[in-house]
């Protein structure tokens, strides 16, 4: 099965966007595509530490074939466009939390990803990220946690 090719829009040194990155590299399923920011500096330096093609124009991230998902680690009020830029591109969607400001947009947002057949997914599920990993692997030497 051929890797999940994924593009974060948001990069830069530090951040949810960084992580994201980090995580995506840690999978063996995904390969880090492209990075997106306004800053074509910051954008090639993370491409030259992290991997993946840099993009300083997140339209042409958007409808780019070399991607199969975009995590959208943006300013909130910028997550309902991209999201839905990237859903018309035919990309599947992680948007960090909150996904939208409106009902309405999330609605519109659900309703096509099912009309193309895609995966839109809020970025608040934390179970795969690093900290729980260890904590899973920890619990034996830990002892029984009281509180989560």
């Amino acid at each position: 099965m051929a890797k999940l090719r994924v593009g974060i829009v948001g990069i830069k040194p530090s951040g949810m966007a960084a992580h994201r990155a980090r995580n995506v590299l840690a999978n063996p399923e995904c390969e880090l595509a492209g990075l997106c920011c306004r800053t074509e500096r910051i954008v090639k330096e993370m491409c030259a530490t992290l991997g993946g093609k840099p993009f300083t124009n997140y339209d042409e991230m958007a409808a780019s074939p070399e991607i199969d998902a975009i995590c959208v680690s943006i300013r909130n009020r910028l997550h309902y466009p991209m999201a839905k830029k990237a859903l018309e591109g035919g990309k599947h969607v992680l948007v960090e939390y909150p996904m939208v400001t409106r009902l309405e947009e999330f609605d519109e947002l659900l309703d096509l990803a099912r009309q193309k057949g895609l995966v839109i997914h809020h970025g608040l599920n934390v179970r795969h990220e690093t900290l729980y990993k260890w904590l899973e692997e920890a619990l034996g030497r830990i002892g029984e946690p009281i509180s989560i």
